[in-house]
């Protein structure tokens, strides 16, 4: 993680509570762009009621490793949780899923361009997707039920 030198050492174990499940289908996700339905994000109990600023820190999975093969493996045990936990970093991991009439058998986000040709760019299907779930945590500032 690049958060600079303050960066305080992680916490023993992750809270539980935190790690809340949101619908990846209201910013744009599901089938269509090779999205599961569900993604999930971490709020550290002092970002909770956003009173202090937290910084944001969106993971992309590796091929294989989404809800859809791991259910909450991975997003509970990648270890980000337990350095936001004591340095205030909201934590979003979006979920890819597995397409194959899409050609994505293995659940990767789109890095060569299954879904579309601008893929790689802020117009690309997943990318759209990933600016409106960005916009909705740093807008909102408030993570309770109506982030969830």
């Amino acid at each position: 993680m690049f958060y600079g030198p303050d960066l305080k050492d992680r916490a023993a174990k992750m809270v539980g509570a935190n790690l809340l499940a949101f619908d990846q289908v209201e910013f744009g996700g599901g089938a269509m762009a090779s999205l599961g339905n569900t993604g999930y994000i971490y709020v550290p109990g002092a970002c909770a009621d956003g009173s202090i600023a937290c910084a944001l820190h969106v993971n992309f999975h590796g091929c294989n490793q989404g809800a859809y093969k791991l259910g909450q493996t991975y997003v509970q045990h990648s270890g980000l949780n337990r350095w936001a936990e004591t340095n205030n970093i909201i934590v979003v991991y979006p979920q890819a899923a597995s397409a194959l009439l899409k050609e994505n058998p293995n659940g990767c986000f789109d890095w060569w361009g299954y879904n579309d040709a601008k893929y790689a760019t802020q117009d690309g299907t997943q990318m759209k997707v990933m600016k409106k779930i960005i916009d909705r945590v740093s807008g909102a500032n408030s993570f309770g039920a109506s982030f969830v």
